[in-house]
């Protein structure tokens, strides 16, 4: 039986969220940031990375995370239809 990603996806949009306005972040900042844990907040980034959502590199001995092209469509797009869901037009 396949793991779900329902709970991690669910989580991990919260980490979209807050990486779509910063250019680098550490899994540790993220993790205050989503006030989750370190671990927590590891596997959630090792998730949304084999979804090619976001991408790390060690800088000295930190994980450093940022969106990739495909992470930032994916975060915009979520973002714009939740606005349109909260604040939809009202239609003539």
């Amino acid at each position: 039986m396949k793991k779900s990603n329902s709970l991690t996806m669910g989580r991990g949009f919260d980490f979209l969220k807050v990486l779509i306005n910063k250019e680098l972040l550490s899994v540790t900042t993220l993790s205050k940031e989503t006030d989750t844990t370190y671990a927590y907040a590891s596997n959630v980034v090792k998730e949304l990375e084999k979804q090619k959502l976001v991408r790390t590199k060690k800088v000295n001995r930190t994980r450093q995370v940022n969106l990739t092209k495909k992470g930032k469509e994916a975060t915009n797009y979520l973002l714009n239809l939740i606005k349109e869901i909260e604040y939809p037009e009202v239609k003539k």
